[in-house]
């Protein structure tokens, strides 16, 4: 994939797992996650509502304790 293609959202999240030393897997996993998203949004998924989100948590088949545990800080908004 050349440069020129990478949105800006999708080059903050990978500068993000860089950072955090995520291993490549890792990155390759999260970035297939949320093309997936954006697939399913059929939009870009930092245009994602609460309801969308909702929805995608049922759609991906996460455990009540999975949902639940989430905070709304493990949720980067502003990005």
């Amino acid at each position: 994939m050349t440069e020129e293609c990478i949105t800006p959202l999708r080059r903050r999240m990978i500068e993000d797992m860089s950072v955090r030393h995520f291993a490549s897997k890792t990155q390759h996993d999260y970035i297939r996650a949320v093309m997936k998203l954006a697939r399913f949004l059929g939009r870009s998924p930092d245009t994602a509502t609460h309801e969308d989100l909702r929805s995608v948590a049922y759609g991906a088949g996460l455990r009540v304790s999975e949902v639940v545990s989430l905070k709304v800080s493990d949720i980067d908004s502003k990005r």
